[in-house]
């Protein structure tokens, strides 16, 4: 293959910054090992600088351009090459844009057979060593490098990112690194991450590594070696799932879901070695260290040791799966009476003061919320040289092209001063890194090598690879991630391959995490391929964490909480490894219907019999049928009233502390920080 004189000079630049010992890109691969730990060591421990050296030191060997090729070719006449060096434009009304060794060619196909609509219509703007090659019109590559478009394509887009491919119609990648779209994934979309693949119409994929959506309209978040075979499936987060079954879900890890409709949520401490398979079509299932139903003040916890007193009530179940009675004599209940008495004066004083303590956090909350958190952006200077060789300012007011291959289309006051960087338009946008690329909008800075900024307004992109689609004030830090849009969002550096899908004053900290949207909700810096798929306030503090609804917080490793409580001071939270917790004002549970369409069994928990349902679950109602006596049976209802008063006042304290420190230090400060 030819080298031009620009392309020599680009090596030798890549050489000088190798022997300064700038550090290499890291590898993709970030999956934990299959026992998580609280924090994870194989994530890339250091990141790449702005301008990585994994360009090659030796001529390529796949044929992009054509040995003969001069420095600059044009063959069709109504096609173009607009700047750059060894840029190559052989389909008809298309146009290479700067850049460097970047080529437009033919269809495999005979010309003779494409006419019309057939033909051309593509572009390429800046970048290095991008390409398309397709029968149909309307492909774009603005940026990065490595990526191509070929095969059954015709109007699809690589925004940035490196060695992406995309062989299917209509189809989108975002940015990332090694993301491939197959010829049959036609409309797919894949934003960022490493390694992932679409295979199907309408498939998308957020970010995370080795995912791949399979099923026709199937998705996933992020996370490691995940699979949405079925269509429609859904798999937000997690490791090693399957949605196999149409309409399915699966949340946690190593779940299979084989069935139609059928949910799974595996997120014990053991299911990093145990698969949990769906049992049948539209079935739900779950396996948890703990579940808990969370209803006003009342806490139901059902465990592997007292899941025995519910089955009792099943017909089907023999005794032998019961817990033991436990007969209390009258002396031993009057004993228990005045224990849980004391106990409960103790609460009321902790209770009154915490309550107290809590209403005036609260009150200067309520002062303070018109404030607006400001966010700090620092961007290093930049040359204001006006052009180097071989870049390309193709029109626009006052801007500026200094990058080597570097591309500014129109717009006013834009700046492309990375090495074969793309600012497409827009005011006051910079795009900085290597290969990097910044569509238009305002006052955008797209610094991290091969990065994308689509619009929007103030936004920063460092993270090598990373997507971030528009929007304002939103920071993408992290390597590989994807941030969609929305305002004050940010995805931390240490959130390899996570995914932002948008919302309002969002954070991701941990790497393969997925946070759908919403608001003020925070995936801190502790857990891995942890899960917040959208509402408000909500937390994951763990591997696997999953959180979804208001004010949900998981607060370790293995942990599933659902928030429906309307109340917006009121918290849900998850505490211990493997806790599935739902707090709600009611929770309903159905098993199917009759032949007639009538409901065939119906579980309804709500304030006026939770308590009922937690005297069954700890196998309180067996106590009363060893009583002997009436005055045995008062003594027990006396106990039973106390018994629950004690444990009300315990979640309450519980809650208090927790919702006092998370008041001292809210989400907003993480922002701050």
């Amino acid at each position: 293959m030819k080298l031009s004189i620009g392309y020599t000079l680009l090596l030798a630049t890549l050489f000088q910054e190798k022997a300064l010992g700038k550090t290499a890109a890291p590898s993709e691969s970030f999956s934990p090992s299959s026992k998580p730990s609280t924090s994870p060591s194989d994530f890339p421990s250091t990141f790449p600088s702005s301008t990585p050296t994994s360009y090659p030191t030796a001529a390529p060997t796949e044929s992009f351009v054509p040995s003969s090729a001069p420095s600059v070719q044009t063959v069709v006449e109504t096609s173009d090459v607009g700047g750059g060096d060894n840029n190559v434009c052989l389909a008809e009304y298309s146009i290479v844009s700067g850049g460097g060794n970047n080529t437009i060619l033919e269809p495999v196909a005979d010309r003779r057979q494409l006419q019309g609509d057939n033909l051309g219509a593509h572009t390429i703007t800046g970048g290095f060593m991008n390409k398309i090659q397709c029968p149909g019109p309307g492909s774009t590559i603005t940026g990065g490098s490595f990526n191509s478009i070929t095969n059954q394509c015709e109007y699809s887009t690589i925004v940035g990112g490196t060695a992406n491919v995309i062989k299917g119609a209509g189809a989108t990648i975002g940015a990332g690194n090694k993301n491939t779209i197959a010829p049959k994934g036609k409309f797919g979309t894949i934003l960022g991450g490493s390694k992932n693949k679409v295979k199907a119409t309408g498939a998308t994929v957020c970010a995370g590594t080795k995912n791949k959506a399979l099923g026709d309209f199937s998705s996933i978040g992020s996370g490691n070696n995940n699979k949405a075979e079925g269509e429609y499936s859904t798999i937000p987060g997690g490791r090693n799932n399957k949605a196999k079954g149409n309409g399915s879900i699966v949340f946690g890890q190593n779940g299979s879901a084989n069935h139609n409709n059928a949910l799974i949520i595996n997120i014990p401490l053991q299911s990093g070695k145990r698969l949990l398979k769906s049992a049948s079509a539209a079935s739900f299932n779950a396996a948890a260290n703990r579940f808990i139903f969370h209803i006003e003040k009342t806490k139901v916890k059902i465990t592997r040791d007292n899941i025995g007193n519910i089955k009792e009530v099943l017909p089907s179940l023999k005794r032998r799966h019961l817990l033991p009675a436990v007969r209390l004599t009258v002396d031993d209940i009057r004993t228990l009476i005045v224990e849980k008495e004391a106990i409960l004066e103790e609460q009321q004083d902790t209770l009154s003061e915490l309550e107290q303590e809590l209403d005036e956090l609260w009150d200067k909350v309520e002062l303070d919320a018109s404030v607006e958190v400001k966010v700090k952006v620092e961007v290093q200077p930049i040359s204001r040289k006006l052009k180097s060789g071989l870049s390309v300012v193709a029109g626009g007011l006052d801007n500026t092209a200094p990058g080597f291959l570097s591309v500014v289309n129109g717009g006013e006051g834009n700046e492309a001063s990375g090495t074969s960087s793309v600012v497409g338009g827009g005011l006051n946008n910079v795009s900085a890194g290597t290969n990097s690329v910044v569509g238009g909008g305002e006052s955008n800075v797209a610094t991290g090598a091969s990065s994308a900024i689509g619009g929007g307004l103030k936004n920063l992109a460092q993270g090598q690879d990373g997507f971030l689609g528009g929007g304002e004030k939103n920071q993408l830090k992290g390597q590989l991630a994807a941030l969609g849009g929305g305002k004050l969002n940010i995805v931390t550096e240490s959130s390899v391959g996570s995914c932002l899908g948008g919302g309002f004053k969002n954070i991701v900290k941990g790497p393969g995490n997925y946070v759908g949207g919403g608001k003020k909700n925070l995936s801190k810096t502790q857990g891995s391929y942890a899960t917040i798929l959208g509402g408000l306030n909500n937390l994951v503090d763990g591997n696997y964490a999953i959180a979804m609804g208001q004010n949900a917080q998981a607060l370790n490793s293995n942990c599933m909480v659902i928030g429906l409580e309307p109340n917006s001071r009121r918290y849900a939270r998850a505490r211990q490894k493997g806790d599935f917790l739902i707090r709600s004002q009611i929770i309903e549970l159905r098993t199917g219907r009759n032949t007639d369409g009538t409901q065939k069994g119906t579980l309804i928990l709500n304030k006026n019999n939770i308590k009922a349902f937690k005297r069954l679950v700890k196998g309180a109602t067996r106590r009363r049928e060893e009583a002997q006596t009436e005055e045995e049976l008062n003594l027990l209802t006396e106990l039973e009233d106390l018994e629950d008063t004690v444990d009300e006042y315990s979640n309450e304290i519980e809650d208090i502390q927790y919702t006092i420190k998370d008041v001292l230090h809210p989400i907003s400060a993480d922002i701050e920080n």
